[in-house]
């Protein structure tokens, strides 16, 4: 087994390393993102759709169970928040709380100042005055968080792809744009190839 080697070329069912070395296998996975299924398995490459994250602190969780909050009536920017320090306190700055509000889409592109000021008057809907206390920890910007997807999307549509014999491509690009959709399509592929060796 060969750790934090990079793979530069995929030839049948040989894994080509960077520093030149071959490993042989019976079934080559690449379980990657779409990008890199792409240039190494001949795959193309979905469009992508970009999260900004905003992480707030604050002294009252505006949560206390953990759970993802969903924007049900689109009225701001935040499309769901979580209250991370529910799950992981040492996560959160000393005596603070930390939440996770995320924005997809077409906000998630507006300027720093005004997607804070949009996703403030949203959480203060859903959570009261509070939310004018809360101290912007920092804003992240994640271009290619997710392959773009239109709905409808179900587990059903969760796709065993083999371009070629021996090379089996896995992940959220051939299932749901999740990490539950990149799980299915693992375990999806592990079931296939162990079928096709029976």
């Amino acid at each position: 087994m060969k750790l934090g080697a990079r793979v530069v070329r995929i030839d049948g069912r040989s894994v080509r390393l960077e520093d030149g070395q071959s490993v042989d296998a019976g079934a080559v996975v690449l379980a990657t993102d779409a990008r890199a299924a792409a240039d190494l398995g001949g795959t193309p490459s979905p469009a992508w759709r970009g999260t900004t994250c905003l992480y707030f602190a604050c002294e009252r969780a505006p949560i206390d169970e953990p759970i993802l909050v969903l924007d049900g009536d689109g009225t701001g920017p935040v499309n769901h928040l979580a209250c991370v320090s529910v799950v992981a306190p040492s996560y959160a700055p000393p005596g603070s709380h930390l939440v996770s509000a995320s924005v997809v889409g077409h906000a998630a592109t507006r300027p720093d100042a005004e997607l804070e000021a949009g996703a403030r008057a949203q959480l203060a809907g859903w959570f009261g005055a509070d939310v004018a206390s809360w101290r912007l920890l920092r804003c992240v910007r994640v271009p290619d968080s997710l392959p773009r997807q239109a709905p409808p999307t179900s587990r059903a549509e969760v796709t065993v792809t083999s371009p070629r014999p021996g090379l089996w491509i896995a992940g959220d690009h051939v299932a749901t744009a999740s990490i539950q959709g990149a799980m299915l399509s693992g375990r999806r592929t592990a079931e296939a190839i162990a079928s096709a060796r029976a």
